[in-house]
């Protein structure tokens, strides 16, 4: 039976990175259809594919579930975490920056908002901050 590879990680008591093997159930010329390691394995191919257990994996798509080396499946899993990287440190970028803007209402008062934004720039990026009222005063890059 061909074997197809998945990494993937979880964070439990720690950060685990796994290799799920995959099992090929039925082949085609575009593809094939696998099942996971954990499928119980008295389940017919209809039980599989009622219960979601198969996966459908394409022969010439760049992107798969799992690839039939553990050097693809590795490449695939580096690629996969430097893509999650990248958005989160966008996300990490975005967090500060409003932190940033958010130090200049620390000694507002009411009275000195009016309108629905405020905008301001902190470190080279423009945001805009609602609340529902706008700030009076003139902003300075913090």
């Amino acid at each position: 039976m061909k074997t197809y590879y998945r990494l993937r990680d979880y964070y439990a008591d720690g950060t685990t990175i796994e290799l799920e093997k995959f099992y090929v159930v039925k082949e085609t010329p575009c593809g094939v259809w696998v099942k996971s390691q954990y499928a119980p394995p008295w389940y017919s191919y209809e039980d599989l594919k009622k219960h979601h257990y198969l996966k459908w994996v394409h022969n010439t798509t760049t992107k798969k579930h799992c690839y039939p080396t553990l050097k693809e499946a590795i490449d695939s899993f580096k690629k996969r975490k430097i893509r999650q990287a990248s958005i989160l440190n966008s996300q990490l970028r975005q967090v500060q920056t409003v932190l940033d803007g958010a130090k200049i209402w620390e000694n507002a008062e009411i009275s000195d908002f009016k309108a629905s934004f405020l905008q301001c720039s902190t470190s080279g990026e423009e945001i805009s901050l609602y609340c529902g009222i706008e700030y009076d005063k003139d902003v300075e890059a913090i």
